[in-house]
């Protein structure tokens, strides 16, 4: 949702709480799940070569983390702003 969707199409979803945050449960769950099962050689494996230097695994990981911490932020940032109003 938002990554290619106008404005208008985004503001269109009316998604309940309790939704959301069952799906990040979920997700939080599966990540962790996932995460276990990989080694030190799971992580050095390069996942994407049209980079250069390559990237691997480990990177993307982090990546992945660093921009969900980036959005947290901004919703975070956007509710101070509303308890402002």
């Amino acid at each position: 949702m938002g990554y290619g969707h106008s404005p208008d199409e985004v503001a269109q979803v009316d998604a309940p709480a309790d939704v959301l945050l069952g799906y990040a449960d979920a997700v939080e769950r599966a990540a962790r799940a996932y995460l276990a099962t990989l080694s030190d050689d799971d992580l050095d494996a390069v996942v994407d070569d049209d980079w250069d230097p390559p990237v691997t695994r480990g990177a993307r990981l982090v990546s992945v983390v660093a921009d969900a911490f980036e959005h947290a932020g901004q919703a975070a940032f956007l509710r101070g702003l509303l308890d402002r109003s």
